[in-house]
C-alpha cells in the first residue's frame, strides 16, 4: 500500500495518522532511581507511561521513543525523583544509522502487536464459548493496549503497522459483537 492509499483509509476509517518512512529524532532517557519508596514509585509509574506512549526498552534503564512533546515531560516527571539522576538526549540523530534504529524500534514494537492479537484470540474463544463474563473482563485492558499502540503508531508513522492495527481494530470490532 502507498503512503497516499494509506492516508485514504486512514480518513475513512477516521483514523488520525501521520506516515513517516523514518524517524529522524529519538529521545534516549537513561535512568538511576535509589531503591526507596519514592524512587520504586518514580520508576513503576515511569514504566507504564514509557510504554503508553511507544517507549521501547533499549538496554537496561535506557528507553528510545520518538522525540516529542509526550516524551519531554515523561523525562521531566522523572527528574523529579530524589535522590536519582536522569540523562535524556533529546533530538538524537545516529549519524547514518536513522534508518536502522527506526527498524529497531518498530521491531520492539511488534511484541505489542502479537499480544494484542492474541488477547483478540482468547477473548474470540471466550465468546464462543459463551463465557461472557470473562470477554468483558479482557476488553478494557485490549482497549487501552489498541489505543496505546494506535498512539505510539501515529507518532512513528510506520505504514505497515497502521495497516497491521487497523486489521486488529477491525478484528476487534468483530469479536465484540
Amino acid at each position: 500500500m502507498s503512503k497516499e492509499g494509506l492516508e485514504v483509509l486512514a480518513r475513512m476509517t477516521d483514523s488520525k495518522i501521520q506516515i513517516k518512512e523514518v524517524v529522524e529524532k529519538f529521545l534516549l532517557i537513561t535512568y538511576d532511581l535509589p531503591r526507596s519508596e519514592a524512587g520504586n514509585k518514580a520508576r513503576q509509574q515511569f514504566l507504564i507511561q514509557a510504554k503508553s506512549i511507544g517507549a521501547v526498552q533499549f538496554t537496561e534503564s535506557v528507553y528510545m521513543m520518538p522525540w516529542g512533546g509526550e516524551a519531554e515531560r515523561l523525562a521531566l516527571s522523572l527528574a523529579k525523583t530524589a535522590g536519582g539522576e536522569v540523562i535524556v538526549w533529546s533530538q538524537a540523530q545516529p549519524l547514518n544509522k536513522q534508518e536502522e534504529v527506526t527498524a529497531s524500534y518498530d521491531n520492539a514494537l511488534r511484541p505489542r502487536m502479537v499480544e494484542i492479537s492474541e488477547r483478540l484470540d482468547k477473548i474470540g474463544e471466550y465468546k464462543y464459548k459463551n463465557r461472557r463474563k470473562m470477554v468483558l473482563k479482557m476488553l478494557p485492558k485490549t482497549e487501552q493496549l489498541m489505543a496505546n499502540m494506535e498512539a505510539a503508531i501515529a507518532r512513528r508513522g510506520s505504514e505497515v503497522l497502521a495497516v497491521w492495527l487497523e486489521l486488529l481494530k477491525q478484528r476487534y470490532t468483530q469479536v465484540v459483537r
